[in-house]
């Protein structure tokens, strides 16, 4: 809604692409409950441990010159703590494995055709995993450092590509709905072209 924080937006894409991947990759079988279960919590836990990570290296940093107040390290641990917990309860669990336990099955099969993609089969190597895991905890590592990095820039003042238009201060609240209106402009738009090239197929 006209704010963007530029570069410093890279951080929650590197984590989440870093989340996603592993979590993906955990699921060997799109009809085992469990799989689905410790993939989609597993999603969680990663981005929201790295973002706890940057969040408490943020205020190390800023506190650097400053007194410390008597329990105040434990006070913010205790709040990522705590925060943590209840992103897995809810984003993890509640609006993520539980909804992803009928969801997944029910699409297996059906939605990768859309994408261009071939179902995955059980017990089959997955296309684009990692075939050395030394490798891959290199470049998990460089991610996550990236990812801090990014944070960073915002900690340290440095607004690269950042954009604040002050539109809700400007318009309030109800300039929200010009959002909510291009995604249903964005999904009918889209809706038509897949029956489009559906029509198109059957031809």
């Amino acid at each position: 809604m006209g704010d963007f924080s530029g570069l410093a937006e890279v951080e929650g894409f590197l984590q989440m692409f870093l989340a996603l991947y592993v979590g993906g990759m955990l699921i060997r079988n799109a009809n085992s409950r469990v799989q689905i279960w410790i993939g989609a919590i597993t999603v969680v836990l990663i981005d929201k441990v790295l973002s706890a990570i940057v969040d408490l290296s943020k205020v190390w940093v800023g506190l650097e010159d400053a007194e410390y107040v008597e329990g105040l390290p434990q006070s913010i641990l205790a709040i990522e703590g705590i925060g943590l917990g209840v992103d897995v309860l809810i984003s993890g669990i509640l609006f993520g494995a539980i909804p992803a336990m009928w969801l997944i099955p029910a699409l297996y099969g059906k939605i990768e055709p859309l994408l261009g993609l071939r179902p995955r089969v059980p017990g089959e190597r997955i296309p684009g995993s990692v075939q050395h895991v030394g490798w891959f905890v290199v470049v998990a590592l460089l991610l996550s450092i990236a990812s801090f990095f990014f944070a960073f820039l915002e900690a340290w003042d440095l607004s690269v590509g950042a954009v604040d238009t002050e539109l809700l201060d400007q318009y309030g609240p109800g300039f929200l709905w010009v959002s909510v209106g291009v995604i249903a402009v964005m999904l009918v738009v889209a809706i038509l072209l897949f029956r489009r090239s559906q029509k198109n197929r059957k031809r």
